[in-house]
């Protein structure tokens, strides 16, 4: 992962790489505590012995980029004396934070016809408890503009 983008409140915030990483690690466990030496070493690759405190510079960055208020976090939750939890509904933060990649395009500037079936389809999925959601199909047949 090179960089990323997240969009909140309809503006885009450019990730580094190890934010991007960290976000999609908490994104695979919506909801569970990950311990900090889990984390140093699934994220950083870091030893058990190893003094850092990467992890925390790094939830404090990220925090300011996806939080609406990084001093009283809704997502990226501190568990004193474990490590983070990242609190993900997709019911309520589906409208507020958007995580993409660098391969993601802007808005297309022309209407979109043809597919308002399937756009339902995909919006009620992920307002429903599906959190992660794969588009397959041929390659432009509309993929990415989905």
């Amino acid at each position: 992962m090179d960089k990323g983008f997240v969009i909140r409140d309809q503006q885009t915030v450019s990730l580094s790489s190890m934010e991007l990483k960290l976000l999609a690690y908490f994104l695979e466990r919506p909801n569970q505590v990950v311990s900090r030496e889990t984390l140093l070493d699934r994220v950083w690759g870091y030893k058990p012995d190893v003094k850092t405190r990467t992890d925390y510079a790094t939830v404090l960055r990220l925090r300011g980029k996806i939080e609406q208020n990084p001093s009283d976090p809704e997502h990226l939750i501190a568990v004193h004396g474990v490590g983070y939890r990242f609190e993900w509904t997709p019911r309520a933060s589906a409208e507020s934070l958007e995580l993409l990649d660098d391969t993601n395009i802007s808005a297309p500037p022309d209407r979109f016809i043809g597919r308002k079936s399937t756009l339902e389809n995909i919006r009620t999925l992920l307002m429903g408890d599906t959190w992660l959601l794969t588009l397959k199909g041929f390659g432009g047949i509309g993929k990415t503009r989905l």
